[in-house]
């Protein structure tokens, strides 16, 4: 039974390296369709990609060198049904009416192997039935597939990396692979009576995403900065060398910024990808102006604070009046800069909705998430 410890472990060690590399697809994904990600929906999902990559692990590994497969002897298909039948009445000694044999009969290879066979892909079936809502017919079909993979997998020495098979391909365990999956469909009612349906789930996530959190205009945001940075370091290399990467760079994002909104809705890339837009307050307000003056403040004011921070105090006034002034416009970006991150605690709180520079241009940002209810209204 040791033997299938070490390929949980090993998934264990894995699935964070897997799990960062998923994360903003998945985040872009659900903020898309619902606008928020409630948090059993997100541990749904994991855990779904974890048993997936335990079921897999649990398949090919220990995973021997090549010489070692190469000295084995050539493992033919086992084509022949219910041959798993046949072996474990020859390798037990199973009496019903004797209950001390239960417990050796279950230590028998033979037995718990198609055991553990049969709840391989039980959660499968499980995932399948309650979260993505499939038939029996579907989930049948796509264990039957899973199973397949998993044979195949051994079949072709994980697709020819080794020389040969080092696993025997069982029509056995296609088959009792299968029946688990659709055992997994059965117990799904049972096992998740206390779980909300997938609909209330769903109505929930639909819900939050009528408002905007923090964490979603951060995804855009970052998408955002990620898009003008590959944009302008090509263009900064090859023609900026008599300004500053950071200026620069400030400049195009703030273009990027105006731009795009104007052409496109109000909508970035980024925005466009979490169903995000930023509009007027008052609707009859000139909206071009606005986003401009709301852009500047963000994107060249706010910032680039710490930057003109830096600049003016590398900066040497022999003039007191002016040193003076500069003391007192240092303090007042300082004052503005730790106001503006408290709110930004606040709306990590949730505790206040928009920032001091939307405010004041009366810009914000609004979601495009409907609720389905309202949905099928409006269709």
């Amino acid at each position: 039974m040791a033997v299938y410890f070490e390929p949980i472990k090993t998934a264990l060690i894995l699935f964070p390296i897997i799990a960062f590399f998923i994360t903003l697809p998945y985040l872009i994904i659900e903020y898309h369709k619902y606008g928020a990600i409630p948090l059993l929906r997100s541990v749904i999902v994991y855990t779904f990609i974890l048993y997936l990559l335990v079921a897999f692990l649990l398949v090919i590994l220990p995973l021997p060198s090549k010489e070692a497969v190469l000295k084995m002897p050539t493992r033919s298909p086992q084509l022949a049904p219910f041959t798993f039948i046949k072996d474990i009445m020859v390798t037990t000694n199973l009496n019903l009416k004797n209950p001390s044999t239960y417990l050796s009969f279950l230590k028998t290879p033979t037995v718990y192997t198609v055991i553990f066979n049969l709840f391989l892909l039980f959660p499968f079936g499980v995932y399948l039935h309650y979260y993505f809502e499939k038939k029996w017919y579907q989930v049948l079909i796509m264990s039957f597939c899973l199973s397949l993979f998993f044979e195949v997998t051994q079949l072709t020495g994980i697709f020819f990396i080794y020389p040969k098979a080092y696993r025997l391909f069982d029509v056995d365990d296609l088959m009792i692979n299968t029946l688990g999956g659709m055992l997994g469909f059965i117990c799904t009612k049972p096992i998740t009576v206390f779980l909300p349906s997938r609909k209330e789930l769903d109505q929930k996530a639909y819900t939050k995403g009528t408002k905007i959190s923090i964490y979603r205009r951060g995804i855009a945001l970052f998408i955002d900065l990620f898009l003008v940075f590959c944009f302008s370091t090509p263009i900064w290399i090859l023609f900026g060398n008599k300004i500053s990467f950071g200026t620069f760079y400030s400049i195009i994002l703030f273009l990027y910024e105006v731009l795009f909104p104007l052409l496109d809705n109000g909508r970035t890339i980024g925005k466009r990808l979490v169903n995000i837009r930023i509009n007027c307050i008052n609707e009859s307000a000139s909206f071009p102006i606005r986003l401009i003056f709301r852009q500047f403040i963000l994107y060249l004011f706010i910032l680039r604070i710490p930057s003109y921070l830096s600049y003016l105090s590398s900066v040497h006034l022999e003039n007191n009046a002016l040193e003076f002034l500069m003391l007192f416009g240092k303090l007042l970006m300082i004052s503005y800069y730790l106001y503006f991150i408290y709110e930004l605690f606040l709306n990590i709180l949730g505790r206040r909705k928009n920032f001091n520079y939307e405010r004041i241009s009366s810009v914000i940002n609004s979601s495009l998430i409907v609720l389905q209810d309202d949905k099928n209204m409006i269709e």
